[in-house]
C-alpha cells in the first residue's frame, strides 16, 4: 500500500483490513516502510542515484542507448529494446464482459490482462550496520581507511561521489553524477573495482565479455530495471555518517532495504543481473569474488566466492 502521507495511509490499511477480514484472510505480518534517510542507506551511503529514463514519458528527450529506454522494458504492453511485446499475462475473451480489456495481438478468443501492469520484485535485505563498519575499521585500521575500502566496495564514496570520476577523496560538486562510463574512463578499475556494487550492477559501458564499448553499452541496456530502495527500521543515528557509525555500539534493532524493482522480463532482467553479474565468482575476469554487498559469500572445498579484489598498482588488493 502506497499514499501520498501518513493519515491517507492508515485509512487505506483500515479498508484492505476490512476487506480480507471479510474473506477471512488474517494479517500475519506487515513490513512498514519510508522514504531514505537523507537520501542514505542505513550503511550510511548515497541511494537511488542511477534511473533508466522511459522514453515515451519524456517529450523532446533525445534517445541515448544505455539511458533511455522503450517503455516496454519496464511496462507491458508496448515493445522493448528487441522490438518485441514482452509476454504477458491473458484471460478468455468471455471473462470480460464489460470490454475492458484489450484484445491480445496473436488470439482474438484472449484479452491482455497485463497491459499497462509490470512484475515487481521484492527482496528483503537485513543490515547489519555495525557488523559491516566493524568489519572495515578491522581491515582499514582507521576511519578514513575504513571509508576507503567501504568506497570501493559500493563504487561510490559516501556522499555518492563516484569512484571512477573520484578515486581519492569525496567531490560535493559530483555527489550527484551518474553521467560516467568505465571503457575510456577506468577500464581496468584501478578507480572504481570491477567487482564493485554500482559496477556489477549497471556494467555500463565495459563488459569484459564484449569487444567494443557499443556492443557492452548494448548489452548492458538489455539487463535494466526499474529500482527503488525504500529503509525500514530506525536509521543507527540522525547523520548517517560513517564516521560516527562506527563510533556507536551495536544496538540489534531490526533494519534494512526494501529492494523493489519493474521489469516485464523477470528472467532477462532481474534474474540475469543477479545470477550473472551479482553472483558470478569470475565477473568481469575476478576469481573469487562474489558482490561485496548483496553477493552470496561462502566456501566449498576449493570454490569460494568470498573474497573482494580492488586493483592497485603494482599488486591488487584483496578482502576475505
Amino acid at each position: 500500500l502506497y499514499s501520498k502521507d501518513k493519515e491517507t495511509l492508515v485509512d487505506a490499511l483500515a479498508q484492505e483490513l476490512e476487506r480480507t477480514a471479510h474473506f477471512g484472510v488474517e494479517l500475519l505480518h506487515s513490513l512498514p516502510t519510508g522514504m531514505l534517510h537523507e537520501h542514505k542507506e542505513h550503511f550510511g551511503f548515497r541511494d537511488d542515484l542511477s534511473r533508466p529514463i522511459i522514453e515515451e514519458l519524456v517529450s523532446g528527450i533525445e534517445k541515448i542507448p544505455g539511458k533511455t529506454f522503450p517503455a516496454g522494458e519496464f511496462i507491458l504492453g508496448y515493445k522493448n529494446l528487441y522490438d518485441e511485446l514482452a509476454p504477458s499475462p491473458s484471460v478468455p475473451a468471455e471473462i470480460d464482459e464489460n470490454a475492458i480489456l484489450p484484445p491480445t495481438t496473436n488470439n482474438e478468443r484472449l484479452k491482455d490482462l497485463g497491459k499497462n501492469g509490470s512484475y515487481l520484485v521484492f527482496r528483503q535485505m537485513h543490515q547489519d550496520v555495525c557488523k559491516f563498519w566493524t568489519f572495515l575499521l578491522e581491515k582499514g585500521g582507521n576511519k578514513d581507511e575504513a571509508i576507503r575500502l567501504g568506497s570501493k566496495m559500493v563504487g561510490r564514496w559516501p556522499d555518492g561521489t563516484p569512484m571512477t570520476l573520484s578515486p581519492d577523496q569525496n567531490k560535493p560538486d559530483l555527489a550527484e553524477t551518474n553521467d560516467f562510463g568505465y571503457w575510456d574512463q577506468d577500464k581496468w578499475g584501478l578507480k572504481c573495482p570491477i567487482g564493485a556494487h554500482i559496477r556489477r550492477t549497471n556494467p555500463r559501458d565495459h563488459l569484459v565479455t564484449e569487444k567494443t564499448q557499443v556492443d557492452s553499452t548494448q548489452m548492458v541496456a538489455k539487463h535494466r530495471m526499474l529500482r527503488k530502495g525504500r529503509p525500514y527500521g530506525e536509521p543507527v543515528n540522525k547523520d548517517l555518517e560513517p564516521g560516527k557509525i562506527m563510533d556507536m555500539e551495536a544496538d540489534n534493532k531490526e533494519r534494512g532495504l526494501h529492494f523493489i524493482c519493474l521489469v516485464t522480463d523477470i528472467r532477462r532482467q532481474f534474474e540475469f543481473v543477479q545470477n550473472n553479474w551479482i553472483n558470478f565468482p569470475k565477473f568481469g575476469g575476478l576469481e573469487h569474488d562474489a558482490d561485496p554487498l548483496v553477493g552470496n559469500h561462502y566456501k566449498d572445498g576449493e570454490f569460494k566466492t568470498d573474497e573482494f579484489s580492488i586493483p592497485t598498482y603494482p599488486v591488487k588488493e584483496k578482502l576475505t
